[in-house]
């Protein structure tokens, strides 16, 4: 992996990368990718601890060079590009500014959470990165909006945010707009927002599960989302049998 720690990335390394990414392709991977993740980039069906340890060679040279130089040609070299971004020498906020212009090339799940859960420097960088999640939770960009959600289930069920995660989870589950299809949004990408929000509020359950009782016993989650959240909470081995009774006969009365 040595041969991409390189210091002055050039059209002639890209080649090589795009290479290199063919070279260490599964077709049986390939497959499963490619009927579990959809997305109009071509995928290679390179797997992600080769991709990983791609990102850490290429973080050892000139990363930001590297970003200027990869294109988006294919479904590994945008997860690439995003591990590396994640994971850049730079301030927090130029952090969020280089972030924020990647996702607008987000078209699907695996790349929104992979990268997404890359981004350890919101647990040192709590407050601030909280600000910036309103603003994805508030976006028109379905994929904007569960990257807010997916770096609330990864950095920010605790004690200090619960509460506040929670009124979110509320809100975007009353986004009408989650619920009609238009230029920019498509029913197709609402639904991994809703499913992302169900996520959100089944983790939610299991680290706090009294306060997340009282806020599903308030009845603000629409019927999709509560469906999709009391199967995560049944298939979990983390929840008991009595809990997940309890999520059975909440979901039950709610008609």
């Amino acid at each position: 992996m040595n041969k991409f720690k390189i210091f002055d990335w050039q059209e002639k390394h890209y080649i090589f990368l795009k290479q290199w990414l063919k070279d260490n392709s599964d077709q049986k991977y390939k497959e499963f990718q490619q009927k579990i993740v959809k997305t109009k980039f071509p995928i290679v069906g390179v797997k992600m601890p080769l991709i990983r340890k791609l990102a850490a060679s290429i973080l050892e040279g000139n990363a930001e060079n590297f970003l200027k130089i990869c294109k988006n040609q294919t479904l590994e070299e945008i997860i690439l590009k995003g591990i590396v971004i994640s994971k850049l020498k730079v301030d927090f906020e130029s952090l969020l500014l280089i972030f924020d212009e990647y996702i607008n090339i987000i078209d699907n799940w695996a790349v929104c959470d992979i990268v997404t859960n890359s981004l350890k420097s919101f647990l040192k960088n709590q407050e601030k990165g909280y600000k910036y999640i309103k603003t994805c939770i508030n976006s028109t960009n379905p994929w904007k909006i569960r990257v807010g959600i997916v770096a609330m289930l990864s950095f920010y069920v605790n004690e200090t945010y619960i509460e506040k995660i929670l009124k979110h989870s509320e809100k975007i589950s009353q986004n009408s707009t989650l619920c009609q299809p238009n230029a920019n949004n498509s029913c197709f990408c609402n639904y991994y927002v809703k499913m992302s929000n169900a996520w959100l509020i089944s983790v939610c359950f299991i680290k706090f599960s009294d306060i997340s009782k009282k806020f599903l016993e308030s009845g603000n989650i629409d019927r999709e989302t509560f469906k999709m959240l009391t199967r995560k909470i049944l298939d979990s081995h983390k929840v008991s049998a009595d809990d997940k009774e309890y999520i059975r006969l909440l979901y039950k009365n709610r008609d």
